[in-house]
């Protein structure tokens, strides 16, 4: 993943090595033992991912109060500072859902209200389990999409204010573990197959941690971080094994096809198939070569229209799977219209996950339904 991933992985060890207290290093683990526990282990499409990110962390400015009777009153002022961390979920149809461990730290540049010059900085270390829902995908080229989410987490969270001096005494050096909670909103491309890009943002906010001073008072404070990251996804799992395309589409041969299925008849011969990977519109790289010898017969005859029907199987829901093959239909028409097909010669329709390939209960992903059929009458 290169010099990024390299670099963010040094930070993540360093904040790891810091993270002592039993309750969060148990908390992150049971998330992830969550995340497997409650969605259903399958062999084939297998959706985990593992997630890498890294960038700027905006702390709000906190109120800093004694409490119990402390006579205390300071705002801090922070700088701009980091967050990274990683993530390990897994999809299901549109919904992920995740364990995340994310660190953020700033340094302290003011407490007014207070003496002198101050110095020191403030850390949150936070795990979360996070729901995600990819709600819209945008296309940006043949086969590539912009997609979107967002969603929220809730977990814990490790406040600390280490090392902070005012006037060249020591103030606080403590920390806390409290509940956090926060939203998501965010972008992501495929980059291949495997790999893809995200721009997040993340509004964190806590329950009010405590502190105890150097002279021995106690004071609350509080919590709301806005961090924008960017990360990259490597998604796992083998490859779908879908009936290997031919140029001209047939029907798959029997010896692929259990017995209790039932197949459609073979379509013409100036007809073709191509097929996609599970929840995605990427054109994969067998299916490009099969494209450009459909875009070759298109150019060479003198057609009224060529028609482009998307299908997904049945493993989201309805409304979901139709806009997915109405997204599948567009990426192959963006990839024709790129090998030199006109435009306005191009027909698409979506029909979801009705009319498959091949008959599948509900909830069953099946790779031979995951298709677009291109027809040159």
């Amino acid at each position: 993943m290169g010099l990024f991933s390299r670099k963010l992985a040094a930070v993540l060890k360093m904040e790891l090595r810091q993270l002592t207290f039993s309750g969060l290093k148990t908390g992150f683990f049971l998330l992830l033992l969550m995340t497997a526990a409650t969605l259903p282990a399958k062999a084939e499409d297998d959706a985990w991912y593992l997630r890498l990110q890294g960038g700027a962390n905006f702390a709000a400015d906190q109120d800093i109060t004694g409490t119990k009777g402390t006579v205390f009153q300071r705002q801090g002022d922070f700088g701009t500072g980091y967050a990274a961390g990683a993530a390990l979920g897994r999809s299901f149809g549109p919904l992920r859902l995740e364990g995340e461990f994310l660190a953020r730290k700033n340094d302290v540049d003011r407490l007014t209200g207070g003496p002198g010059l101050v110095s020191g900085d403030r850390s949150v270390r936070s795990v979360t389990a996070n729901l995600l829902y990819d709600f819209y995908s945008l296309p940006l080229s043949s086969g590539r999409t912009l997609d979107l989410h967002l969603g929220a987490g809730l977990g814990a969270a490790r406040v600390s204010l280490d090392g902070v001096t005012e006037g060249g005494a020591a103030l606080l050096d403590d920390d806390d573990s409290v509940f956090a909670y926060q939203g998501i909103l965010g972008a992501s491309v495929a980059l291949n197959e495997r790999l893809s890009l995200n721009l997040d943002y993340r509004y964190l906010a806590t329950a009010d941690p405590e502190f105890r001073t150097a002279a021995g008072g106690n004071v609350e404070s509080e919590v709301g971080d806005h961090a924008l990251l960017f990360g990259l996804t490597w998604h796992f799992g083998p490859r779908p094994k879908a009936a290997s395309p031919a140029r001209t589409a047939e029907a798959p041969s029997p010896a692929r096809t259990a017995p209790s299925t039932t197949t459609r008849p073979a379509v013409s011969k100036k007809a073709f198939l191509v097929f996609f990977d599970w929840d995605q519109a990427l054109i994969r790289t067998d299916a490009a070569e099969i494209l450009r010898g459909a875009a070759v017969v298109a150019k060479q005859g003198n057609l009224a229209v060529i028609q482009l029907t998307g299908h997904a199987d049945r493993s989201g829901p309805r409304p979901y799977n139709q806009g997915l093959s109405e997204r599948r239909a567009g990426a192959v028409k963006r990839f024709l219209i790129d090998q030199g097909v006109p435009e306005d010669i191009i027909a698409t329709l979506g029909k979801g996950e009705d009319d498959p390939l091949v008959a599948s209960p509900d909830n069953a992903r099946e790779p031979r339904n995951r298709r677009v059929e291109i027809v040159l009458p």
